[in-house]
């Protein structure tokens, strides 16, 4: 049998329902563990990927604002996804994200982040699986796998140029969007271990 893609990977952890909740109702989103190989397969994984940790993540080691930002959307929303490097044993990226009310809109990432320290090539290297995961979601929700991305949530420049993000079109809406990227097709998804 093939190995699973990580498309499939990830849609096996995928658990979404909606809670009612005093303010109204809430998308309730958890990725368990998913494990990606590295390149030698048979070593076993190299990352996980999961909503399921509780972790801070620190200033000294992700830019300080969006470290900020992935915290709190962690500690109060749930609304954080973490890539963690199982040969260090420590979270290399992270990314944020808002599920706008308007059922229309794209997910919209409010922090993309990954390690600015000696571990940012890894960190780099994780973040489309991070966005791997939130396109998932958006496809699941019904929403398209668009994703939007905030201003303040990465430097523009490495977000065109690094993960793969163009501008947004005009009257993107009051959501303040200023890169989009679309759903890839399942033959651009990372495959684990390359």
């Amino acid at each position: 049998m093939p190995p699973l893609t990580l498309a499939a990977r990830i849609q096996q952890a995928l658990h979404v329902r909606v809670v009612q909740q005093a303010t109204g109702p809430w998308t309730q989103v958890t990725l368990g563990q998913v494990h990606v190989p590295g390149a030698d397969e048979e070593r076993g994984p190299r990352f996980l990927l999961t909503t399921e940790l509780a972790v801070r993540l620190s200033p000294s080691l992700f830019d300080r604002g969006l470290a900020g930002k992935i915290n709190q959307a962690s500690r109060e929303k749930g609304r954080a996804v973490f890539a963690v490097d199982l040969t260090l044993n420590e979270v290399v990226a992270a990314i944020a994200y808002h599920i706008p009310e308007d059922s229309s809109s794209p997910l919209l990432i409010t922090a993309l982040a990954p390690r600015s320290d000696a571990a940012a090539p890894v960190g780099r290297a994780c973040v489309p699986m991070l966005k791997a995961c939130l396109h998932e979601l958006g496809t699941y929700l019904g929403r398209g796998g668009q994703l939007g991305l905030r201003p303040g949530g990465a430097p523009i420049d490495e977000a065109q140029q690094l993960f793969g993000f163009r501008p947004a079109p005009r009257g993107t809406g009051r959501l303040e969007v200023v890169l989009v990227q679309d759903a890839p097709r399942l033959d651009e998804l990372p495959s684990p271990g390359r």
